[in-house]
């Protein structure tokens, strides 16, 4: 019975260090995955503001200004 016993206490540390690691594994991906949201949100306000540039650059360019000098 005390083998029993120690056999599975042993086997309950080898669980809690495998638990321990994949946890680990798990915030450093959820780590990753919310910087990779960060940078698709920051590159989509990035496509958007170029896009608006080129508007206003065609605008610009298709309605030139009508001052008289």
């Amino acid at each position: 019975m005390e083998q029993n016993l120690e056999a599975n206490i042993h086997q309950l540390e080898k669980n809690r260090e495998t638990y321990d690691t994949f946890a680990k594994q798990v915030e450093l991906g959820q780590a990753k995955v919310a910087e990779a949201r960060l940078k698709a949100a920051r590159l989509g306000l990035e496509l958007e503001h170029s896009k608006r540039e080129k508007e206003m650059a065609k605008f610009a360019r298709d309605f030139p200004s009508t001052q008289t000098v």
